[in-house]
């Protein structure tokens, strides 16, 4: 079966819980779709800062 996502790392949960309680995962993700959506509408943008996340 094919993701439907990609993991782009990783947050500390903790240093985000004042901001909501609704966290229930440290992982970072992005939908295949919104990918796509990135890529073909802020491809330049994409690039400079992917490698950031």
């Amino acid at each position: 079966m094919e993701e439907k996502y990609i993991n782009i790392g990783e947050i500390d949960v903790e240093k985000f819980k004042n901001i909501s309680a609704k966290i229930v995962t440290y992982e970072v993700i992005i939908t295949l779709e919104r990918y796509n959506h990135i890529i073909e509408r802020y491809k330049q943008n994409f690039e400079l800062y992917f490698k950031e996340l």
